[in-house]
């Protein structure tokens, strides 16, 4: 007997003794090698009788479908683990995305400051320094920005000037 079993094991047997009742119950063997078996076991009173009460019943060994649960719950665990990962990673990506958007935006701002400043545009290159005004969210300084500099056919090249 597991000694983590014995009491509730001890107090089924002394309900079964002063009852006519039908037992369903699972406990635990420690093995002499310190190995552990689950035992399923199940009886049933054949008289109400307690002077001569019969049980007709079956031990059964679950014990390998106890660890089969048991490897199932972790994993189970692992499964969820790996889900909670990667709904961080996901995050992290959401996170990245929103910062590279303004980032972005200050960017191609100095770039177009850079290209006035070359074409000797001082009006234009100070409206693209200018960052000031933009709003306090990454998505409205995105937005600004392309209201600040929309894309012009012809008027400046977007490839970088030969040194």
């Amino acid at each position: 007997m597991h000694p983590e079993d014995r009491d509730t094991f001890e107090k089924m047997v002394d309900r079964v003794t002063r009852e006519a009742v039908n037992i369903d119950f699972e406990h635990r063997l420690l093995m002499p090698d310190g190995s552990v078996k689950h035992l399923h076991m199940m009886f049933e009173a054949m008289t109400d009788d307690l002077e001569s009460r019969e049980f007709v019943g079956t031990v059964m060994d679950v014990t390998a479908r106890k660890q089969a649960e048991e490897e199932l719950r972790k994993a189970q665990a692992e499964l969820a683990h790996v889900a909670r990962i990667t709904t961080l990673g996901e995050l992290a990506a959401s996170i990245a995305h929103e910062i590279s958007q303004p980032l972005g935006a200050v960017v191609n701002s100095a770039s177009a400051c850079l290209r006035w400043l070359a074409a000797h545009n001082l009006e234009e290159a100070r409206q693209s320094a200018s960052v000031s005004e933009p709003a306090k969210s990454s998505s409205e300084f995105a937005l600004w920005s392309r209201r600040r500099h929309p894309r012009r056919s012809g008027s400046i090249s977007m490839r970088p000037s030969p040194k």
